[in-house]
């Protein structure tokens, strides 16, 4: 067994972690409001608060989560990656085109607006992670066109980490201006794109990731904050809630303490946040064609949905990819005859 982490390490993944269930909380609680709650649900404070900030604050988090674990152990760092993310990603996809095709054609929400119908081009488009570059992302899947831009961030993480800062910084001011220029507000992200969607949002994943390296210096900490400040004078999208605590969690990590059991529960919480962000939005399709209307049941349902997704498809892989990690490990320690 290896040296267990410092305290306060382990209460600093144990924070993010609970920060990432509560941003996948607000995403579903938002599109509840947004699809089939309305303004007199309980479920419309999720949509005042803006589900589109609590995904800019997931691309903070993951920024610096990447960061940490390159500068923990670069080797197999993109195996790590997609052992994390395609087990799920595939169970979610081959839910969501089950959900897609059963639903009936033109499906309405209650709140407005139709489920669009899946399309070959949009089923390929997402299982090569080009949602949003070449197609929209599965109607019955639509949070998933944030994981696209997410995904080609991660693969491009070792290649960041060598950068110069100025030229980091200049690709965090590029990016910025795009969102600005082109985001805010002539272009909703979700939209075919041709990969905008990377391009004005990088900003945000790379603040975070910078930010791990130079955290507790003034240069780190003005990189992490400014664009926030500045966003807040110009009253864009990203002025609410959860973008900014995002920002104020990130920036408060050094001082924030819990207790072993809390490091489990948040954990827990952690790793269903991802599982809850993809199944949701097909357990709200599939209760509105079977016609539940009541927005607390579905609301259980998709943390049900979620909570068996992680354990009978996340967990199982992980699990999976440790053992074959080991067995590799092992073989490679074992002495070599001549």
């Amino acid at each position: 067994m290896g040296t267990p982490k410092p305290a306060d390490e382990r209460d600093q993944w144990a924070t993010l972690a609970l920060m990432r269930f509560l941003l996948a909380t607000e995403v579903l609680v938002g599109h509840l409001g947004a699809t089939i709650g309305g303004p007199g649900d309980w479920s419309y404070v999720g949509l005042s608060l803006n589900p589109l900030s609590a995904v800019y604050g997931f691309f903070v988090i993951s920024g610096f989560s990447i960061a940490a674990s390159l500068e923990r152990e670069s080797a197999h760092f993109m195996a790590r990656r997609a052992i994390r993310i395609w087990p799920l990603y595939i169970a979610a996809l081959a839910f969501g085109l089950a959900v897609a095709l059963a639903a009936p054609r033109g499906l309405a929400w209650p709140q407005g607006g139709a489920l669009r119908d899946p399309s070959l081009i949009a089923m390929f488009g997402s299982a090569l992670m080009l949602q949003t570059f070449v197609t929209l992302p599965i109607g019955a899947l639509e949070p998933i066109w944030s994981l696209s831009s997410e995904w080609w961030l991660y693969t491009a993480a070792p290649a960041l980490r060598r950068l110069s800062t100025a030229m980091t910084l200049t690709l965090i001011g590029v990016s910025l201006d795009l969102y600005l220029v082109i985001t805010e507000p002539k272009w909703r992200p979700a939209d075919v794109s041709g990969g905008l969607d990377f391009f004005t949002l990088a900003w945000l994943w790379i603040t975070g990731f910078f930010y791990y390296s130079r955290r507790g210096t003034p240069l780190g900490f003005a990189v992490l904050v400014f664009p926030a400040m500045f966003i807040a004078a110009f009253a864009h999208q990203l002025a609410s809630l959860p973008y900014f605590l995002t920002i104020v969690v990130v920036t408060m990590l050094p001082e924030i303490r819990w207790g072993r059991r809390a490091w489990r529960v948040f954990n827990y919480a952690g790793d269903l946040s991802y599982s809850l962000y993809l199944f949701h939005y097909p357990v709200l399709v599939a209760a509105v064609a079977l016609g539940v209307g009541s927005t607390a049941l579905i609301g259980a349902a998709c943390f049900t949905v979620g909570a068996l997704a992680l354990h009978l498809v996340d967990y199982p892989a992980r699990s999976l990819f440790r053992r074959r990690m080991k067995r590799v490990n092992s073989t490679a320690a074992e002495p070599q005859i001549a």
